[in-house]
């Protein structure tokens, strides 16, 4: 995705999480404020050195199925 695009839908790279070398190598993209990552506490897979788990949180007010 080009830089142009990702500042006309006011995406921003929300993952701060390093890895073993203090690096970001996983990047998460979004325009809502409401989406959080965080470092998995228990990961589905065996973690490598370069990619941390993470969760990636959304926040929502409130669901509605039928509105």
């Amino acid at each position: 995705m080009s830089l142009i695009l990702l500042r006309f839908f006011n995406f921003l790279q929300l993952n701060d999480i390093q890895n073993s070398f203090r690096g970001i190598l996983s990047l998460v993209f979004s325009n809502d404020k409401r989406v959080y990552i965080i470092k998995a506490v228990t990961p589905l897979v065996p973690c490598d050195p370069y990619h941390s788990a993470l969760d990636i949180i959304i926040k929502l007010d409130k669901v509605s199925f039928f509105t």
